[in-house]
């Protein structure tokens, strides 16, 4: 059965406003409305995902408690059509102390798994925020609803045995991204910093 930990992913994105909408344009089309982010993490003790990434944006990881992140963009009215790749790391951190974290020849976090899946948005209605769930096993799943986990009306309960029932299995890769996709990333990075300007 999963162990459920429950850690909400508190997380800071920096982005300029050209990569929203080169994200959103990937998907989406016609009406659309700027939903929120809320990650979800329910894996062993000791291991956790520090980011992730939805459609090559890069969505970092700060701490463990409650973050949200703005935005991407959802059309009102639900699709089967719609989906996301998703793409992230895995990293143990049982052997890691904190008198490691301040010494450059102590312990480090060991990458156990990087996944890639493409992701069906699951069916809503009333549109809240979106909701990305990461169970152990390189399962994910992509849940907008009006109500979080803690809610008695979540599609996602902690605790819940089947939960991970609907979660789509990510195949196990051995890198992020390729040096194509690199090349890619930093094209369009450098054409939307020219284009809307330096966010710093």
């Amino acid at each position: 059965m999963t162990r459920w930990r429950g850690l909400t992913i508190g997380a800071a994105i920096l982005l300029t406003c050209g990569l929203i909408y080169a994200f959103a344009s990937q998907l989406f089309s016609a009406e659309k409305c700027p939903i929120d982010i809320e990650g979800y993490q329910y894996l062993p003790k000791g291991q956790r995902v520090y980011d992730f990434y939805l459609n090559t944006t890069q969505i970092d990881v700060s701490s463990e408690g409650g973050g949200v992140i703005c935005c991407i963009l959802l059309p009102r009215k639900w699709r089967a059509s719609l989906f996301v790749d998703v793409r992230w790391s895995v990293w143990d951190w049982s052997e890691v102390s904190n008198e490691d974290l301040g010494r450059s020849d102590g312990e480090k976090p060991r990458q156990l798994a990087i996944y890639r899946a493409r992701v069906p948005v699951e069916r809503y209605g009333e549109l809240g925020r979106v909701y990305v769930h990461v169970f152990e096993g390189g399962r994910v799943r992509i849940v907008p609803s009006q109500y979080g986990p803690s809610h008695e009306e979540s599609p996602v309960k902690p605790g819940d045995p089947l939960a991970t029932f609907n979660a789509t299995q990510g195949t196990l890769v051995t890198e992020l991204f390729t040096k194509e996709e690199h090349a890619l990333r930093e094209r369009e990075y450098k054409e939307n910093r020219k284009k809307y300007g330096d966010w710093r």
